[in-house]
């Protein structure tokens, strides 16, 4: 199903995460046929809006810069 998407998707993850490891992250990304990244947030675990805002505010701000 993830092949289906047609347009760039960005995976984004924390570092730390137990959910979502480096791993796991590449093989999103493999399975996309637009994806990028993976891109890791230091110290951030899964739910980066609470662990790491102003790293996760950044990162989505030069990813939309790049639009």
């Amino acid at each position: 199903m993830l092949r289906r998407i047609g347009i760039p998707v960005d995976i984004v993850y924390g570092e730390v995460s137990v959910i979502v490891d480096r791993a796991r992250a590449e093989a999103v990304v493999a399975e996309l046929s637009h994806g990028r990244g993976p891109i890791e947030i230091p110290s951030g675990r899964h739910h980066l809006m609470l662990d790491e805002p102003v790293a996760l505010i950044a990162t989505l701000r030069a990813l939309l810069a790049t639009r």
